[in-house]
């Protein structure tokens, strides 16, 4: 994912679901897309030594990490499951898919 791809999910119409505005917020290490009642957070593939999700195998340890965590706050994390599994498949997830999250 590149900025550009990011550039492209600011317009509503790249959603499945009514968005009105869509918003990015950056860190350093993600992109946080506000679109309609959904946030989507989506990885860099940054390396800092403490945090590495460099290659697609360190980023999915990261995603099922996260999805662990996040059960425990109650939160389903459909873009990191979604994203996790197709990662086991081998198959590309669809993009909203891969990273809306939800309030459970």
């Amino acid at each position: 994912m590149d900025r550009k791809s990011i550039d492209a999910l600011l317009r509503p119409d790249a959603y499945p679901h009514p968005v009105g505005e869509a918003r990015c917020i950056e860190t350093h290490i993600s992109w946080l897309l506000l679109a309609g009642d959904l946030a989507y957070k989506i990885k860099k593939p940054v390396d800092f030594g403490f945090l590495d999700f460099s290659t697609p195998d360190k980023h999915l340890r990261c995603c099922e990490e996260e999805v662990r965590l996040n059960r425990r706050w109650r939160w389903t994390s459909t873009w990191a499951w979604s994203r996790c599994a197709a990662r086991r498949r081998r198959s590309p997830p669809s993009l909203t898919r891969s990273m809306s999250v939800t309030p459970a």
